[in-house]
């Protein structure tokens, strides 16, 4: 239910665009990324969102960076994987110089900005929701760049869900919005094969997720709702790569 004018990723936009309106300090030229961000299951977000941004590239030849917050992380962390193994727009791969991503699903774990220097903050801990099977330097996929920064709250389940039992079945419910049932499917069986190896184990990895979804939602999402770009460094982080590219 997102708008590509709101958010910390419209920010970042904001304030490096040359558009005198938006009193940004003239470093980039900021070009919004629309997508169907209201329907279910949320991959109908990504099917429209992941050929507009490929559109938007293709439209701006040169040097790019891409703010991305919540299911538009996901859409851009699907483009960077998919181009990385030599898919659609490999060739541009040398002209992204800078993403920052806010609550990010397919965040890898302990990866997380900024973890030195002004600002630092700790690790918060979990990974994306997504899994090991979507999140970006997990599993088979390629590794975040240093130049990727991701910003997780603690306690933002979608960017910083446990890694443990619990998490696992965090990740059925997910997997189930994401997709309807691609992927909750396997998801599914192997929490009823561990149920069967050790129900009371289970059982308290169960009842472990439900109460952190509903102190979640009952909390209205505010971790995963709350980012500020500004506070968290992703504008001078941003401003510096943009800067750099302007002197070069």
């Amino acid at each position: 239910m997102g708008d590509m004018f709101i958010g910390p990723q419209a920010d970042v936009g904001r304030y490096l665009s040359t558009n005198p309106v938006d009193h940004g300090i003239s470093a980039a030229t900021w070009q919004p990324i629309g997508y169907n961000s209201s329907q279910f299951p949320l991959s109908r977000g990504l099917s429209s969102g992941l050929p507009e941004l490929r559109n938007q590239i293709g439209l701006h030849p040169g040097p790019f960076l891409i703010s991305c917050w919540s299911l538009g992380a996901i859409i851009t962390t699907v483009w960077y994987e998919q181009a990385m193994a030599g898919g659609p727009q490999h060739e541009r791969l040398a002209d992204f110089k800078g993403c920052t991503t806010f609550g990010n699903p397919y965040r890898q774990q302990d990866n997380w900005a900024p973890r030195s220097g002004v600002g630092a903050v700790a690790n918060p801990g979990g990974a994306g929701i997504g899994g090991p099977r979507n999140n970006l330097g997990e599993g088979t996929n390629p590794p975040t760049p240093d130049w990727w920064h991701n910003y997780a709250h603690p306690g933002d389940m979608y960017t910083a869900c446990p890694v443990s039992e619990v998490g696992d079945d965090i990740r059925i419910v997910f997997d189930f919005i994401l997709t309807q049932w691609q992927g909750a499917e396997s998801d599914l069986f192997a929490f009823a094969r561990d149920a069967v190896k050790g129900p009371l184990s289970e059982s308290f990895a169960v009842l472990g997720a439900i109460v952190d979804a509903i102190s979640f939602y009952a909390g209205g999402c505010r971790q995963h709702v709350n980012y500020d770009a500004r506070s968290m460094g992703a504008l001078n982080f941003m401003a510096g790569i943009a800067k750099g590219l302007q002197v070069g």
